[in-house]
């Protein structure tokens, strides 16, 4: 299966993407687009996620959120914020081998020069760029310098003086294999040589990450509190709220994207991995979670106690909205958000819609083939979707599958968070005038990643090509233009009269008699 998704949206995407339920893991397909979680997701280095399950593997992490389903019609009303209290808000943040290095078997799997020859040779036979070994090898050293500082032990040695090749991890390893465990030197050197492609959706997963991942991508459900979340880099690996879903815990208790994460139940995250943020946050049905957020803009920190629930992992939601308009969001793109889709579809149709709006806001990836059955509901059998290229411009085109016609018209809601599989539809729908898309330019994630599961249950992810639309536009670092462009603050997205690029869709369908 192939993965595409978007970067955790630089912040927010960098994600994917840990749904926190809290919580699960998101991760890009294609790299996964930008987004928060349930429960918990985790947005990562992965934001949009496009998987072509025609291959053999299992691909991302889709950057795609999860959503109760279905979704209140009505969605509640957020508590007041808590009153800010003063203190703890000089906490520093800390690179991320310090919990391992407390406790390496946190890490999972026993990485070796194996793993590290096998993702070595993946990268220099399939990777989308040819990047020469003196820039992958830097990457190695860059890595391992930062674990050695991390605990602390002696530059002895000066590795940066040895040559950068095929050679310099088992020489790192007998220099410093007795003075660091040998587990996390391999697993940063692993982590070095992807860093070293400058690809931030080309990523080593944990098993555990790699678990929360697929049980998001499944549509599985837990214990949690219904949030995305992320490692922010843009602010030292911060751990962030990317976006509460409607109607859980999280939201009714009134957390707010951008919301940092500075301590979970007393404990601070500083250093903190996403599936180490995750298993903190998820818990028993009924029990409570205790959270101090930053919240950007306000001084003082915040207390958030909040109870865990049941936290339904789907991708879809519907409800009708005032005079015949049927509005359905996809939070991801996942294994059966094909069928999730046509049973909203029906939905609203029995209920007597007369127009559409489809809500792609903050869905940052999952499935290619998802996007093909999201697809196929809109255009005609045969008609191409996407096309990709790999790194020997091989070209393979996605085509729509038969699915019952839907004739309605229909307005296709998109934000700077919308990425990947997201864009994939955006694009197609746009090109055969579909539908009109409203909102600001997507997130411009066009490139496609594979997930490749490893025997210790870890799992790499690759990127290995870019994908366009129909008429040939490139998604990569471009995203797709809106045919109406409606500014509004990505926390908004289905805050009542906040939501103001949904209040201009219902206008819009109205005033130009469509409905």
């Amino acid at each position: 299966m192939t993965i595409l998704k978007g970067q955790a949206i630089h912040r927010w995407l960098a994600m994917l993407a840990v749904v926190i339920a809290t919580a699960f893991a998101l991760v890009s397909e294609a790299a996964a687009a930008p987004r928060p979680s349930v429960g918990v997701h985790n947005l990562r280095k992965n934001q949009g996620l496009a998987v072509d399950t025609e291959r053999k593997t299992v691909a991302q992490v889709a950057a795609p959120s999860t959503t109760p389903s279905p979704q209140p019609e009505a969605p509640a009303s957020p508590a007041p914020a808590p009153t800010p209290k003063p203190g703890k808000d000089d906490v520093n943040r800390q690179p991320i081998y310090v919990p391992f290095l407390k406790d390496p078997k946190l890490l999972g799997f026993s990485p070796d020069e194996r793993l590290f020859d096998d993702i070595y040779h993946k990268i220099k036979t399939q990777h989308i760029d040819r990047e020469p070994d003196e820039k992958l090898f830097a990457g190695v050293v860059k890595e391992v310098t930062r674990l050695l500082t991390e605990a602390k032990v002696p530059m002895t040695v000066d590795i940066n003086k040895w040559p950068k090749n095929t050679t310099l991890p088992k020489k790192i390893a007998e220099a410093y294999g007795k003075k660091v465990n040998t587990d996390l030197l391999w697993f940063a050197m692993v982590r070095g040589v992807l860093e070293g492609t400058d690809d931030p959706y080309s990523v080593l997963m944990t098993p555990r990450e790699y678990h929360t991942l697929m049980e998001q991508m499944q549509s599985e459900s837990f214990g949690g509190i219904g949030i995305y979340i992320e490692l922010d880099k843009e602010k030292e690996d911060q751990l962030t709220v990317v976006e509460p879903l409607d109607g859980t815990p999280a939201y009714k208790a009134g957390l707010l994207p951008g919301d940092q994460v500075w301590f979970i139940n007393g404990t601070p995250t500083k250093g903190i991995t996403l599936d180490m943020a995750t298993a903190k946050i998820r818990g028993p049905v009924g029990s409570d979670v205790k959270l101090t957020i930053k919240r950007p803009g306000q001084e003082g920190l915040l207390d958030f106690n909040i109870t865990r629930a049941m936290i339904e992992v789907a991708s879809v939601s519907r409800k009708m909205l005032e005079g015949g308009i049927g509005y359905v969001r996809l939070r991801l793109f996942g294994a059966k958000t094909g069928q999730e889709l046509s049973e909203a579809l029906d939905y609203l149709h029995a209920q007597g819609a007369r127009a559409l709006i489809i809500d792609l806001r903050n869905n940052g990836g999952g499935y290619i083939n998802a996007a093909i059955d999201v697809c196929s509901n809109f255009v005609k059998p045969g008609d191409l979707v996407t096309y990709v290229t790999d790194r020997r411009e091989l070209r393979k085109d996605y085509t729509a599958v038969p699915r019952p016609a839907e004739k309605l018209p229909m307005v296709l809601l998109v934000n700077n968070f919308s990425a990947s599989a997201s864009e994939i539809t955006a694009g197609c729908l746009k090109d055969y005038s579909r539908a009109t898309l409203m909102g600001v330019k997507t997130f411009g994630k066009g490139s496609v990643q594979q997930l490749y599961p490893l025997p210790s249950g870890a799992a790499l992810k690759l990127t290995i090509a870019h994908f366009f639309t129909p008429k040939g536009a490139k998604i990569n670092k471009v995203g797709v233009e809106p045919d109406q462009k409606v500014q509004m603050e990505a926390k908004n997205v289905g805050r009542g009269e906040k939501d103001t690029q949904l209040q201009s869709a219902i206008q819009y369908l109205r005033q130009t008699g469509r409905l």
